[in-house]
């Protein structure tokens, strides 16, 4: 009586097999990696307006120079360009947000390198300098930006 259900009927044949269930279809497992690349774009676009390099001198005391003083302008409107691609979900735009990525960290690299030689060059008894938050934050962003569009792109259909 202990292998029938409540409703007495019999068990299964030891043949039988549970149902496969059917695969989740592209979008289910997509939506966390457009997520992902949105967050990322925020980021990019959040660290573009932030300062990417900090000055305090002794005379003069901190300056900060903005990302938009130079080529945050550019890293901001390639940020908003990967939010967009993001949100339609497809394949190609996962691609070219994915490029938009690779162009973003470029910049920041080759601007982290610039601020690095300048502080170098400053004579630390009367200076001291440093890489902005927001030029770590365009990095760092643009980084995620990277892994979650080729990961978009992947489950993209």
């Amino acid at each position: 009586m202990s292998d029938e259900d409540p409703y007495g009927r019999p068990p299964p044949p030891a043949s039988w097999q549970a149902p496969i269930p059917a695969p989740r279809p592209a979008t289910a497992t997509f939506g966390g990696w457009r997520l992902l690349s949105l967050v990322a774009a925020g980021a990019i676009v959040v660290g573009s307006l932030l300062p990417w390099a900090e000055v305090t001198a002794v005379l003069v005391g901190q300056i900060s120079v903005a990302g938009t003083d130079g080529d945050g302008t550019l890293t901001l409107i390639l940020g908003a360009i990967v939010g967009v691609l993001a949100i339609t979900g497809n394949k190609t735009a996962a691609i070219l947000a994915f490029l938009g990525c690779l162009a973003i960290l470029g910049i920041a690299v080759y601007d982290m390198a610039n601020v690095a030689d300048a502080i170098s060059d400053l004579d630390q008894r009367y200076a001291h300098a440093s890489i902005g938050s927001g030029l770590w934050l365009v990095a760092i962003g643009s980084t995620v930006g990277i892994v979650s569009t080729l990961g978009a792109a992947r489950h993209a259909s």
